[in-house]
């Protein structure tokens, strides 16, 4: 792993510098061919599949994804803003847990985007019989929406994914309303495994990042489109199976602040960038 000094062009056309740990190992999105992954496709195939029986899916693979998202959302103090009657956008909704959950207990319009088709086949399963939810199939690249359209914007385990990560930032405040909030997260290069390990041990070789994000570096990165960060936390990051000790070293780990993922909240200020 080696860090990149990377220069961007925000909204206004001045360069901005900043720091992230470049994924040497990926360097084309599309070429994903790592045993890793075939897993995580032969895993969704069995969600899609078994769909037609709510229960067994659920409760196989539904169930855990749904209350991680939904617990980090609350912890974030936006679970009831983002149930309210709001514009809400999910950037990368994955299978649709959080759509899902929003959708079924919110009184709000639902949209979102994901790349892997077979996920938007999942979450439209989910999601069907109701009329306030719009998702697709698209990319970062070439998504598209109404500017100042959206109250909330979630953005969970995208940035890492994506060749540019200033083009999802500016794009998101673009379509965020001025005061609109974006909820995201994401891996936690600052944390206590890739710290004290090496971060050519933590968990971007398998997953196909190109970018190893720390904390610092999230929080310039929003702080350069005119977001001010309101609330975070890290959580995670202990290597070893469930357990006592996992869970103790977890809870420690997120108390300082060393957890192997960050979630955060932050809000869109007005026109003029801070």
């Amino acid at each position: 792993m080696k860090k990149s000094s990377l220069f961007f062009k925000n909204n206004n056309g001045r360069k901005e510098l900043w720091m992230m740990a470049r994924c040497p190992f990926r360097e084309d999105l599309d070429v994903r061919d790592d045993s890793n992954l075939t897993t995580k496709r032969n895993e969704l195939k069995v969600r899609l599949n078994i769909k037609d029986d709510p229960e067994q899916f659920e409760g196989v693979f539904y169930e855990d994804d749904k209350e991680r998202i939904v617990r980090n959302v609350k912890e974030l103090n936006v679970l009831e803003f983002t149930l309210g009657e709001i514009n809400f956008l999910d950037i990368g909704f994955g299978d649709g847990t959080l759509i899902d959950y929003l959708s079924e207990n919110g009184s709000g319009n639902y949209y979102g985007f994901e790349p892997e088709e077979i996920r938007v086949e999942i979450a439209k399963k989910i999601t069907k019989d109701r009329n306030n939810v719009f998702i697709e199939k698209n990319t970062v690249a070439l998504a598209e929406y109404e500017e100042n359209f959206f109250d909330c914007i979630s953005c969970f385990a995208v940035l890492e994914h994506v060749k540019n990560p200033m083009e999802l930032i500016e794009k998101i405040n673009k379509w965020l309303k001025p005061g609109g909030k974006i909820i995201f997260s994401a891996s936690n290069a600052d944390g206590f495994i890739p710290r004290f390990f090496g971060i050519e041990n933590w968990r971007a070789p398998d997953s196909g990042h190109f970018w190893a994000p720390g904390k610092k570096t999230l929080f310039r990165l929003l702080e350069l489109e005119g977001f001010k960060v309101k609330k975070s936390f890290t959580y995670g990051g202990f290597p070893m199976p469930r357990g006592i000790i996992k869970n103790l070293a977890n809870k420690l780990f997120k108390k300082i602040g060393l957890g192997d993922i960050l979630c955060l909240v932050a809000e869109r200020g007005g026109n003029e960038k801070n």
